[in-house]
């Protein structure tokens, strides 16, 4: 049985299923959470200091951490709280109990996340894509204690980690030396996370972001573009995981405003007509600008930025994809069968177009 909702800026969620093993077997897998990358295709890796423990996911394009503080109730529950990762709060815990029958084990995951106003779009994605991993990260669950189960309670034996060879392995090396991730730099999953940046604690820099993300993909007769999308949060989702991108924010936040005062005789940014940011940005993205006002940056620079964020908000918002009549993306099935053929959304806009 599943259930989750989003309201008021809150996602609750709560999925129960049963494990075809003894109960303490069910809760010794759910309480050992280091060995959980052994099993979880998304976890890097998780680290523990007494009750705190470090958690490398794969998010996409990201390796997102989080740091959750672990209490355990002994062969009944084990209970999370955030203390530092991508969302404001987060809470939940594995209840165990005793299943239908003495072979089995029921087990139930609860989940309690919040964020800021303009975190909308950071949770409804949260809430996606627990809703579209959570069948799989039970299936893991399930195979480890039923595996420890038919093994009378012995562990496999932790798998070696071979260096890639051949092709393959070049290609890792060239990626870590690409993405900084080789030798002479920290690993993706030793990196420290940066904490919420202090610029987006600025209510004037949070009103120009969103006013640059409404300039560059503005509403019409169609849908509303990007406005109301919860930018902000991609911007900080990138600011606290990529090295730099925070710098780079401030700088042309600062930038557009002098931009607007020296052009257009405006306070900043914000203050200017839809015409009057349309030319500012056109500006930017051709380098006519102040260099002094950039502080290094290269303007052209941070609109690709800009466009890049814009962009990647509007095609993963579920709000776009129910517009177009996507119904989400299937990484389990590999795609959908019928995607080559006409959907019933669009095929409803041609025949509009055709009347």
């Amino acid at each position: 049985m599943v259930t989750w909702q989003i309201a008021d800026n809150k996602f609750d969620f709560s999925i129960t299923h049963s494990i075809t093993a003894s109960k303490e077997i069910v809760y010794r897998v759910l309480a050992d959470m280091e060995a959980y990358p052994e099993f979880v295709n998304d976890l890097v890796s998780v680290t523990r200091q007494g009750d705190l423990y470090k958690f490398v996911a794969r998010a996409a394009i990201l390796t997102v951490s989080a740091t959750l503080k672990v209490v355990e109730t002994p062969d009944q529950a084990v209970h999370f709280e955030l203390i530092e990762g991508p969302v404001d709060a987060l809470t939940g815990s594995w209840l165990v109990e005793e299943g239908r029958t003495p072979e089995q084990t029921r087990v139930t995951l609860t989940l309690h996340a919040e964020t800021h106003a303009r975190g909308e779009w950071l949770l409804r994605m949260t809430g996606k894509y627990v809703q579209n991993k959570t069948d799989k990260l039970i299936a893991a669950f399930s195979a480890r204690a039923e595996a420890l189960q038919r093994s009378g309670g012995v562990p496999p034996a932790r798998p070696r980690i071979k260096e890639a060879s051949g092709f393959l392995g070049w290609l890792k090396r060239l990626w870590a030396r690409i993405s900084g991730s080789g030798t002479s730099q920290p690993a993706a999953e030793e990196r420290q996370v940066s904490a919420k940046p202090a610029f987006l604690q600025n209510e004037h820099f949070l009103q120009t972001l969103e006013a640059l993300a409404s300039t560059m993909l503005p509403p019409d007769d169609f849908d509303a573009g990007v406005q109301d999308m919860g930018f902000v949060s991609v911007v900080e989702m990138r600011a606290r995981y990529e090295a730099g991108r925070e710098a780079l924010y401030v700088t042309a936040l600062q930038a557009v405003d002098q931009m607007a005062r020296s052009e257009f005789n405006k306070p900043g940014f914000v203050d200017l007509s839809p015409a009057e940011r349309t030319a500012l940005l056109e500006a930017v993205r051709q380098n006519r600008a102040n260099g002094a006002d950039w502080d290094g940056v290269k303007p052209s620079s941070f609109f690709s930025a800009l466009w890049e964020d814009v962009v990647f908000l509007y095609c993963t918002h579920p709000d776009t994809w129910q517009r177009i009549g996507f119904p989400g993306p299937s990484f389990e099935a590999g795609g959908y069968r019928d995607f080559d053929q006409v959907q019933q959304f669009m095929g409803q806009m041609f025949q509009t177009s055709a009347q």
